[in-house]
């Protein structure tokens, strides 16, 4: 005779109804997802996680995520055959928000939630973020890692390097930067003043919500955009032609780049979860 038990989420068959051999397979089976936890929380254990300063996506950052501030983190891997590649050190990650949430201001129309992945050369656990700020920004469980002496030496390389992009032509061959392009920039502003001339305050307010300097993006664009021409008293028919303009503008920016233009934040490899393994 053979009968099933549910423990836990399995299916467990015993092929007689003896209560020793029934009770000897539930303790191993308990033993087994004791293991399995430990092995999990070591495994987080090892994670080396962190709350960090950014100067991407600032427009995001003040924004809630998941019940809780969404600030950057940071994840510090040691060097070695199974650390990152190109000589980077570190992982700076986080949430870019879905723009149609409440909190975003939207209607539930807006770009999707995306997961912002940057390797750094090195990390910045030595940061000026307030503790209160720390605390509105943990997730649920979530512990920073304790700060380390090496860390001062971190942030500090972290500082000059910073420094340094600072001084680098943004138009140089291969400059993959996960901001509004420079150029786009330029023309958002000229047509923010287009539409102040033209007799469209509200367009030209709306316009640069979160850019040209504040990381929101090209899909920060579209989306402010898209809530300008949802009301057609914010536009006359020459800023109709100012914001035309700039869409004309924007596609040619994008051309041939991968992913979906809503989500293009500017230079950056968008890779969809469709094409994911």
């Amino acid at each position: 005779m053979a009968i099933g038990r549910r423990l836990k989420g399995r299916i467990v068959i015993h092929r007689s109804i003896d209560s020793t051999e029934i009770d000897a397979r539930e303790s191993a089976a308990t033993k087994d997802e004791k293991t399995a936890a430990a092995e999990l929380a070591a495994i987080r254990a090892q994670v080396d996680v962190y709350l960090r300063t950014s100067s991407h996506l600032r427009a995001y950052q003040n924004l809630s995520v998941d019940g809780h501030l969404n600030r950057m983190r940071g994840i510090d891997v040691p060097e070695g055959k199974n650390g990152l590649v190109a000589g980077m050190r570190t992982v700076h990650y986080g949430t870019i928000p879905d723009l149609g949430s409440i909190d975003a201001g939207g209607d539930g129309s807006g770009p999707s939630r995306r997961l912002f992945l940057k390797p750094e050369t090195w990390g910045v656990r030595r940061n000026p973020i307030l503790s209160s700020t720390v605390a509105d920004s943990l997730s649920e469980g979530m512990s920073e890692r304790k700060t380390r002496f090496s860390d001062w030496y971190e942030s500090t390389r972290h500082m000059l390097s910073f420094i340094e992009t600072r001084f680098a032509d943004p138009r140089r061959g291969g400059a993959r930067k996960e901001h509004l392009p420079s150029g786009l920039g330029v023309r958002l502003t000229a047509v923010a003043g287009l539409l102040k001339e033209d007799r469209c305050p509200e367009a030209a307010r709306l316009l640069v919500a979160g850019n040209p300097d504040k990381g929101g993006g090209i899909r920060m664009v579209l989306f402010n955009i898209g809530k300008i021409l949802a009301n057609p008293d914010n536009l006359n028919e020459r800023g109709l032609e100012d914001i035309n303009y700039l869409l004309s503008e924007i596609r040619k920016d994008i051309g041939d780049k991968s992913g979906r233009s809503e989500n293009r934040l500017g230079n950056e490899i968008m890779i969809e979860a469709e094409y994911l393994p």
